[in-house]
């Protein structure tokens, strides 16, 4: 959001601090996600004012460990992030494998609890009564995935796709072959644009 242009941020201010108002008219209890900048802004200082409450920065949950620290799932915060689900959602409702179900949202999330609850909203629009399947949860994870992927450069998303598997950017001196990853995906590279 941070390289927006100033119209785009105009629209992203009027959505949130104008046209949003109208949701404070429904009764029911909301959680709203804003871009981060506007957290910190000029024009993000009305936000509580407008909506009553504290804005509240939720970090990323490191759910994976790096390689370099042993690689795979940290359970410590698996476990954080399932407790905060858990909060949100009666799993053991909800869902066919109950508490495994909080954990396989949980890790399909990346850690950005944005993602996790958008897991479970779209698992369970999937059925009109409970209990929702593993498969739902896998159909809502592809169709996350192909968000992602329509958004990104179509060059980049076989660099992600290898950099998710072996934990590690390409080597940057093969820039010049294919499979490099492109100037704005190496860390400390920046992509000028004309």
């Amino acid at each position: 959001m941070e390289k927006l242009s100033e119209g785009q941020r105009a629209n992203v201010e009027r959505l949130y601090l104008d046209r949003m108002v109208a949701l404070k008219r429904l009764e029911a209890h909301l959680v709203i996600t804003v871009p981060l900048y506007l957290c910190y802004a000029a024009a993000g200082a009305s936000l509580i004012g407008l909506y009553g409450g504290n804005v509240v920065v939720l970090p990323m949950i490191e759910v994976r460990r790096r390689a370099a620290e042993g690689d795979g799932d940290n359970p410590d915060a698996l476990a954080a992030l399932v407790h905060l689900l858990e909060k949100r959602v009666r799993f053991d409702l909800l869902f066919e494998e109950g508490r495994a179900a909080a954990q396989r949202i949980a890790r399909y999330s990346g850690g950005c609890i944005r993602h996790a609850l958008r897991l479970v909203l779209d698992a369970v629009n999937e059925h009109d009564t409970p209990r929702v399947t593993a498969a739902s949860i896998e159909r809502a994870a592809g169709g996350i995935q192909a968000d992602f992927e329509r958004a990104l450069p179509e060059a980049y998303v076989s660099i992600l796709k290898q950099v998710a598997r072996d934990n590690r950017f390409p080597d940057r001196r093969r820039s010049g072959q294919a499979g490099a990853a492109p100037a704005s995906l190496r860390p400390g590279v920046s992509e000028r644009r004309s």
